[in-house]
């Protein structure tokens, strides 16, 4: 299964999670914040991947995945090959800081995920998507 699979079965994920909401029992919102987040990088190192083989397969010999890396230099490479898409690339980079950050907060931090923070992941997914569409069609 490609990356490219995993970030549409993450959406979807995303999207069912969001739905279900708070229950008495589950905030699936914090499980809906994960699946956005890997939805986008998943979509994004496919990218890497596919179109940028020699650069990604260099740096994964040097490091262990570090996210941040990853990102950057995936970002980079779109830049150089649609300079006229430049300032829309840029703001993937933005996108997924946020999307990182309420990602953290989900998973890492002893607070729930609130209605907000679900419309600003959704906000951010979609912009993100959107994005990524218009530069690669994906």
């Amino acid at each position: 299964m490609s990356l490219l699979h995993k970030s549409h079965d993450n959406y979807s994920a995303f999207l069912l999670l969001k739905e279900r909401g708070v229950t008495k029992s589950t905030n699936y919102y914090t499980a809906a914040v994960h699946c956005a987040y890997y939805s986008c990088y998943q979509k994004l190192i496919y990218i890497f991947k596919e179109y940028y083989a020699k650069r990604y397969d260099e740096l994964n010999e040097r490091t262990s995945g570090s996210h941040n890396l990853f990102i950057g230099e995936c970002v980079g490479c779109l830049t150089n090959t649609f300079k006229e898409k430049k300032r829309d690339i840029t703001k993937l980079t933005r996108f997924l800081k946020q999307l990182k950050a309420i990602r953290k907060k989900s998973d890492y931090e002893d607070e729930l995920i609130s209605k907000d923070d679900i419309e600003k992941v959704q906000q951010y997914l979609e912009a993100f998507s959107r994005i990524i569409k218009e530069i690669t069609k994906l």
